[in-house]
Parts: structure tokens; C-alpha cells; sequence
């Protein structure tokens, strides 16, 4: 059983059976999405930590004001 934004459920007789099947089924899924993969991309340029931790400080910095408490 596959559920959407929880992953992916299996059983089995025993513990050990159902966990045997997930990792089957896992693996199956990993082959399928990389035969459908058209190409690797390369990594970009990642932005710098500085503006998103700035960006938090102004929300944790209006939240706190809202609220009357830091």
C-alpha cells in the first residue's frame, strides 16, 4: 500500500516478511524512477545562509511582537 506524503506500507506473516517486502518494493521503485530519469543535473550555485537567517530573524522578531511575548 502506497499513501500519498506518508510512503509506503507493506506486511507480511512476520515482522521480518513484511520489512522484506518494503525493501523489495523500495528497490523496485528506485529502478523504475531511474529508467525514467532523463540525465543528471549539476548541482547550482547554493544562497548563502546570511539572507534566510535574516529573513528569520525578521519573522521570529514580528511574531514576537504580535504575541507580547519573545
Amino acid at each position: 500500500m502506497v499513501l500519498l506524503n506518508h510512503g509506503i506500507f507493506s506486511f507480511g506473516e512476520t515482522a521480518r516478511e513484511g520489512y522484506e517486502r518494503m525493501i523489495e518494493l523500495v528497490t523496485l521503485a528506485e529502478k523504475y524512477l531511474e529508467s525514467k530519469r532523463p540525465g543528471r543535473f549539476a548541482a547550482g550555485p547554493s544562497q548563502p545562509a546570511k539572507p534566510l537567517a535574516s529573513a528569520q530573524a525578521e519573522l521570529r522578531h514580528q511574531l514576537s511582537d504580535a504575541s507580547g511575548l519573545p
